[in-house]
């Protein structure tokens, strides 16, 4: 019943998408050109990129309607877990941005793309556990629907 939780998830599991889209798309476009296509699947890697924003767009529309929903009816969240949860998927994100190629994504769409969704599911992750501790430590029950907001927010000016 957490918006906090359904957009860690949400995203999670549509960055899962992306990134299996994204190899895919890799893979392809690795295949030599023929007759009836000289140029071979180069193109694919843009189309990955294109659908890579779509999930993007739409990951950040579910989390925007999600918060102001649960603005309106706070829900209870047992902290604990969510909590190492979400300072290790926190800090298995971030280290993915580390290590992720700087200068070749610049130039390739698709791993734009991909770039992007590990930074919204960082930004949820992190959102998220920011979130519980400022509940836990404040008692602010709006805490996780605001940063939600503002995770939509952000993830939509990408």
């Amino acid at each position: 019943d957490s918006v906090g939780l359904l957009s860690a998830s949400t995203d999670s599991v549509l960055c899962c998408i992306a990134l299996t889209l994204g190899l895919f798309s890799i893979s392809v476009t690795t295949k030599a050109s023929h007759g009836t296509r000289p140029a071979g699947w180069r193109r694919f890697e843009s189309l990955s990129g294109f659908l890579n924003g779509i999930l993007l767009v739409f990951v950040a529309f579910v989390v925007l309607f999600e918060s102001i929903d649960d603005f309106l009816e706070p829900a209870d969240i047992e902290s604990g877990r969510v909590i190492i949860v979400c300072a290790l998927g926190s800090f298995l994100n971030a280290l993915g941005l580390w290590v992720f190629p700087n200068d070749s994504r610049k130039e390739d769409h698709n791993l734009q793309g991909a770039y992007l969704h590990i930074w919204a599911n960082t930004l949820s992750s992190t959102g998220l556990l920011v979130s519980v501790l400022l509940s836990d430590s404040l008692g602010w029950t709006k805490a996780e629907p605001v940063i939600a907001l503002l995770v939509s927010i952000c993830i939509l000016g990408m």
